[in-house]
């Protein structure tokens, strides 16, 4: 697809389990807490905790077929299947801090 093309699709997995969310509450607290006293940082910035998603790909689909072949791919790489069995995801997350 041509670079400058805006994506039309993103492939993602919720991460909206119950432990999940009162993590990300209590890393915002921590964020917030620290914040006020030096950068001003805003609770306004978090996304709510019942949205959470991690990324994995943004997708250029202007066509049917391609969309299609998109499908199938992901289809076959049955993630949904893997989750909902409590088969475990490990992501390492690097470089994440906030100013």
């Amino acid at each position: 697809a041509n670079p400058k093309l805006p994506y039309t699709h993103f492939v993602s997995v919720p991460l909206n389990s119950a432990s999940i969310q009162k993590d990300f509450r209590e890393f915002q607290e921590s964020v917030l807490s620290d914040a006020e006293a030096s950068s001003g940082i805003h609770s306004s910035i978090f996304w709510p905790s019942d949205q959470l998603h991690l990324t994995f790909a943004m997708l250029k689909l202007y066509s049917a077929q391609a969309r299609q072949q998109a499908a199938q791919v992901l289809k076959g790489l049955e993630v949904e299947a893997c989750l909902d069995a409590g088969e475990s995801l490990d992501v390492e997350l690097k470089g994440l801090e906030y100013m």
